[in-house]
């Protein structure tokens, strides 16, 4: 019978290994949402009306910070289109088709939608940032957050250093996940096993794990495996 395994985590277990913040639950990240959502705004809606649209924000910040997006260029003010052509990385194609949008959307009389949206967006930033500073506060956080918080915090230490790393069976990687295995690479030498058949992923299907073999190798391949 096994009398020896290594010890294995996800990759979550392995971003709160090195933090103090904790994972909350969905209800309790949109009661704190809706607490400075209600403070920001100075809105009387009700949490029960606000629940699912809260959920579906939690999931767009959750997407901002795991892949470490610059929130504050990202949030910038919509109303004001003159401001979007300041946007170096936008291409002339995007900042066309945005002006189309906007323009349409501003055509006659404004509607309660047009105006509730842009209120909504004027107040996006002290929301994503007063929403980070409540959950920081208590120690608490969403999964997005506490990989952001630890690659934004890391140092060599934060990892055992002494001890061998294999990261098995990726695809897709979010920028915090690419991050953090450049460190275990860098730092604890960490070995590589990507999940794919080398048939089917010369594919323009398989970029993500030719990315992930040219970024960390790969500890087994075809060749040595023969």
């Amino acid at each position: 019978r096994p009398v020896w395994a290594p010890r294995y985590t996800t990759i979550s277990e392995l971003f709160q290994s090195m933090t103090t913040l904790t994972v909350t639950d969905p209800i309790m990240l949109n009661c704190m949402l809706y607490d400075v959502y209600h403070r920001v705004s100075g809105t009387i809606e009700t949490f029960d009306h606000f629940y699912s649209w809260g959920d579906v924000l939690i999931s767009d910040f959750d997407d901002i910070d795991s892949n470490m997006v610059n929130a504050k260029a990202l949030f910038a003010n919509v109303a004001d289109i003159e401001a979007m052509t300041s946007f170096t990385y936008l291409s002339d194609e995007q900042v066309k088709a945005i002006r189309q949008f906007f323009n349409a959307f501003t055509i006659g009389q404004k509607t309660d939608l047009h105006e509730r949206f842009l209120q909504m967006w004027n107040i996006m930033p002290q929301l994503y940032n007063d929403f980070h500073t409540v959950l920081e506060q208590e120690g608490l956080a969403y999964e997005g957050m506490l990989k952001r918080k630890v690659i934004e915090g890391y140092s060599a230490e934060s990892l055992k250093s002494d001890t061998i790393y294999a990261v098995v069976g990726f695809n897709a990687l979010s920028e915090t996940e690419r991050k953090l295995f450049l460190h275990l690479k860098n730092d604890c030498h960490a070995l590589f096993y990507w999940d794919y058949d080398p048939d089917i992923d010369t594919s323009e299907s398989g970029d993500c794990i030719r990315e992930n073999i040219h970024l960390f190798g790969e500890a087994i391949t075809t060749q040595n495996v023969q």
